[in-house]
């Protein structure tokens, strides 16, 4: 388990097996985070920019709970993101094949450049408050 409370600034990131990352402060990563378990965690509660970023294994403890920046690709493949109320994530780009994304409550989803989808995906808001998808070009793959 690794705990960030600080600032902590790193080349890359890889959570695979039982791994668990929680982050409070701020982390940077250089190049890429890539979350690829069903039995670790990434909880981001602080901020966390990341130039690519990838979730897979249908991981169901990915959660946002504050700013998540990805200067570049969003990739998720099999994989689940869950934003919590009032959470943030901005990407470039958002690829997603089979996968699901949860917006809580005013929680925000900035997609700058395109948003790519290809099978089985699932884009779960709550109704009872406000939330926010922003995207400026849509291509869908059947």
């Amino acid at each position: 388990t690794i705990s960030n409370a600080g600032k902590i600034k790193v080349e890359k990131i890889k959570i695979q097996g039982d791994s668990h990352i929680i982050n409070t402060g701020t982390m940077e990563v250089e190049e890429e985070t890539e979350i690829n378990c069903t039995g670790g965690s990434w909880i981001n509660e602080g901020t966390w920019y990341t130039d690519e970023m990838k979730i897979s294994a249908w991981n169901d403890y990915c959660y946002n709970k504050c700013k998540l920046i990805v200067t570049d690709e969003l990739e998720i493949k099999e994989g689940h993101l869950i934003v919590d109320g009032g959470g943030y994530v901005q990407c470039k780009e958002l690829y997603m094949n089979n996968a699901k994304i949860e917006l809580g409550a005013k929680a925000l989803f900035e997609i700058t450049e395109k948003a790519e989808y290809g099978y089985q995906n699932n884009l779960k808001v709550q109704e009872q408050k406000k939330h926010s998808l922003s995207l400026r070009k849509l291509l869908l793959k059947h």
